[in-house]
């Protein structure tokens, strides 16, 4: 039951104001207050009082603004949403010129041919910026709050909507079969340069050796892109790892770059078996780099990763920069 406790009086006190001024702003409102909540029956709307009680007893010579901001609030709660006007498409556009136009407020008046007037908003024009004078075509209109029509789109064009829609489609299957013919010439052409052995091949071509054997990224992202219009295989995957082998065994090809994130789409289809056959003969700062990502994961391809990295330790192709790296992916390192 509410009033209750220790400050029961006050809260009885409250209770009484708050009706009172919920009875002179909403007067068509049946108010009660039961266990804590205000009710106003013939809205549906209901009110926690406690936190609203707690807000008055601490605004001293002010509790008559938290009972003006409680009313307040019950007011935008029981407010009916403002009916918004449907918009009508029109069969032929209206030609008409633009009257008035206030550059602040962006809004401004029509005069149509026949002597009408509506209403617009900059945003109804599509496609070009309103001015005082300008020659212009309604194409949707809807009933405006202050009575007669308003305009919610005007064009430039003496088209329709369902015209310049058609329009907008054709357009686009237009440029969509364009893009298609273009991708498929493109994937004419990438036939000849993403064999296994173009692939080795523009691979080691990407490395520079001016610049401590780093691979140029724009080359082996436009490899990724050649390989991406077509099917991928797991012959791409072993094509790459091939000509990260045959690279310099100090190159670098990205943090992981793109060729491991397109080979490691083949994660658990054959991508490790094939990375493990390849490194274990080719010890390289790049498969060394990649052996480190597997050895994360406590499965099997972690532990065979794992005898990998080590064997480059003592195997007699590891550079010695390579060598001195090596602890680094060791679990046992300090």
């Amino acid at each position: 039951m509410w009033p209750f406790g220790k400050d029961a009086r006050l809260r009885q006190e409250f209770a009484q104001a708050a009706t009172e001024a919920v009875h002179r702003d909403l007067p068509e409102l049946a108010v009660s207050v039961s266990r804590g909540t205000f009710k106003l029956e013939g809205a549906s709307v209901e009110c926690d009082l406690e936190s609203w009680f707690s807000q008055w007893q601490k605004g001293g010579p002010n509790k008559h603004l938290v009972l003006a901001e409680l009313t307040t609030s019950l007011k935008r709660a029981t407010r009916k949403p403002r009916k918004v006007a449907s918009a009508v498409e029109l069969v032929s556009p209206e030609a008409g010129t633009i009257a008035a136009f206030d550059e602040v407020d962006r809004v401004g008046r029509l005069l149509l041919e026949g002597g009408e007037e509506l209403r617009f908003g900059a945003t109804a024009c599509k496609g070009f910026e309103p001015s005082l004078g300008v020659r212009v075509y309604v194409t949707e209109v809807a009933d405006h709050r202050l009575g007669g029509r308003k305009a919610t789109k005007v064009r430039s064009t003496p088209k329709t909507e369902g015209e310049l829609r058609a329009q907008a489609e054709a357009k686009d299957a237009e440029e969509a079969a364009e893009a298609e013919q273009e991708r498929e010439q493109r994937r004419e052409q990438a036939l000849s340069t993403t064999t296994h052995e173009a692939i080795v091949d523009r691979i080691k071509a990407a490395v520079m050796p001016d610049e401590d054997d780093d691979a140029d990224q724009a080359k082996l992202y436009e490899l990724i892109d050649d390989l991406e219009l077509l099917e991928p295989t797991l012959d791409h995957v072993e094509a790459i790892l091939e000509g990260v082998a045959e690279s310099s065994p100090m190159a670098h090809f990205g943090d992981p770059g793109p060729l491991v994130h397109y080979i490691e789409q083949f994660s658990g289809n054959g991508y490790e078996g094939a990375l493990f056959k390849v490194s274990k003969s080719r010890p390289t700062s790049h498969f060394l780099w990649m052996l480190g990502r597997l050895t994360a994961d406590e499965d099997d391809y972690a532990d065979e990763a794992l005898e990998i990295i080590r064997g480059y330790a003592t195997h007699p192709a590891t550079h010695d920069d390579l060598r001195d790296r090596v602890a680094e992916y060791l679990p046992d390192r300090t």
